[in-house]
């Protein structure tokens, strides 16, 4: 297990990088101590830059994705994990945990870490109730 790697949700980097965000200063202390590269499942970064745009504008937006052409934000995909982010969407169908929301537990799964990085409610409920080994902050 990767101990060390923390798999990060749109909501924890959204508040970490809008400084007028509710949760900015927790949430960017927490990215700010997270180790380099910031895992990212691929699907969180569309939602990621969508927000940012919308929040803060195209500038903002550019600064995020200079991070990733850095390589200070790390991108994750695996094409293997789409059957596990269905299999996941459909077993919480009913609570609408949907496919960023699973990319993020699938992601950590895959890469053998208990650290996810989220703020989500309807996650962390899922978590607790599915998987308790996953360690949810801040």
């Amino acid at each position: 297990m990767n101990a060390q790697m923390t798999i990060v949700d749109t909501n924890v980097m959204v508040a970490a990088l809008v400084d007028t965000d509710d949760d900015h200063e927790r949430c960017a202390a927490l990215v700010e101590s997270l180790p380099r590269p910031i895992v990212l499942p691929v699907l969180t970064i569309a939602e990621i830059c969508h927000f940012i745009d919308r929040e803060i504008g195209p500038a903002a937006e550019l600064k995020f994705l200079q991070l990733i052409r850095d390589g200070e934000i790390l991108p994750y995909y695996r094409g293997a994990d789409w059957t596990q982010i269905c299999t996941v969407v459909e077993k919480y169908l009913g609570s609408k945990l949907g496919g960023v929301d699973a990319s993020v537990l699938v992601s950590a799964e895959a890469n053998g870490t208990n650290r996810v990085a989220s703020m989500d409610n309807l996650l962390r409920n899922v978590v607790t109730d599915s998987t308790p080994y996953f360690m949810l902050v801040p």
